[in-house]
């Protein structure tokens, strides 16, 4: 029930970690577990980031922020 929150935490971690195939892999997991859940789609963002992949990171992002319009997180990536 409380998986999203732990592949949550696993994907920051691994985003600390510069293990970003690994933090991606969480963040789809997320996506599929909660497909509302704005995180799940912020931690994808991060990782296609740090991975160079820019314009599927901003498609992320938006996704985060059709969810939360308000997160602070989405935001500072979006104007990255």
């Amino acid at each position: 029930e409380d998986d999203h929150l732990v592949l949550n935490g696993r994907s920051q971690a691994y985003l600390a970690l510069n293990r970003f195939d690994e933090s991606l892999s969480d963040a789809e997991h997320i996506i599929k577990l909660k497909p509302d859940w704005s995180k799940g789609y912020l931690r994808k963002s991060e990782a296609l980031f740090e991975m160079k992949r820019y314009t599927t990171a901003l498609l992320s992002s938006l996704m985060a922020l059709t969810f939360d319009p308000e997160d602070p997180v989405g935001k500072t990536i979006m104007a990255k």
